[in-house]
């Protein structure tokens, strides 16, 4: 499936290979980096960092006065 915008915005592209790569990094700001309505104009990019900032956030609350141990004694 290819972005008839993409192709016609830019074209003409020398191979497939330009064109799949092109493709790719249109994908890639879509699904990233694009402001969403339905995350109140964010992007997922940062939607999703906020929610693993405010687990990280909560769960250092919860652990308060436990230490970590690694996993292998070093």
């Amino acid at each position: 499936m290819y972005k008839r915008e993409l192709i016609r915005a830019n074209k003409p592209y020398r191979s497939v290979i330009e064109l799949k790569c092109a493709t790719m990094r249109w994908v890639s700001w879509h699904n990233s980096k694009r402001p969403h309505a339905s995350f109140d104009y964010r992007a997922p990019e940062q939607v999703e960092n906020g929610y693993y900032d405010s687990r990280r956030h909560k769960s250092s609350h919860n652990r308060v006065g436990t230490k970590i141990r690694p996993l292998h004694g070093v």
